[in-house]
């Protein structure tokens, strides 16, 4: 699902983004696959740190999408910074304008019934396309002890 939200944000953002930040064809291209790398390592992240119920509830559409207010999109929105700066060599200015430009849509995108509600983490897990991940398996071993996704829901929420 991840990567049709970029390819979404791409469709919708892509002509704005590379004429107002004045991106070559590469850059345009590339400035999508750092946006793309950015939600998954952020998201993953926050799995990491056992904060699943803040990606539950951005998925879901019970939280604010704003960068500035949310965790999840405030990490997205500083890992795509980071990896504009990283990839490019651009400076803070420019790769937080065409992060001001992208990030929205993609959270907000993120958080659109369209894509769905996710009834539980496993579920949300599926759903965003990281369960056949390996990194994600074993950040997830680390709360379960085997890598269950079941058991991670059931120890989060206390066997309930």
């Amino acid at each position: 699902m991840l990567e049709q939200i970029i390819q979404f944000a791409k469709e919708q953002l892509g002509d704005d983004v590379k004429t107002t930040h004045e991106l070559n064809d590469t850059q345009h291209n590339e400035v999508f696959e750092v946006a793309h790398s950015s939600v998954f390592d952020t998201i993953k992240g926050q799995i990491s740190n056992g904060n699943i119920s803040s990606i539950m509830d951005l998925f879901n559409g019970n939280a604010d999408t704003d960068h500035q207010s949310n965790q999840v999109a405030g990490g997205v929105h500083q890992n795509v910074i980071q990896g504009l700066m990283d990839k490019f060599g651009f400076d803070n200015d420019k790769a937080g304008g065409i992060a001001n430009t992208i990030v929205p849509s993609i959270i907000k995108r993120f958080a659109d019934p369209e894509t769905g509600n996710a009834s539980d983490p496993s579920d949300l897990i599926k759903k965003i396309g990281m369960d056949n991940d390996s990194g994600v398996a074993s950040i997830i071993s680390k709360f379960t002890g085997d890598g269950g996704i079941g058991n991670l829901v059931k120890g989060m929420f206390d066997g309930k």
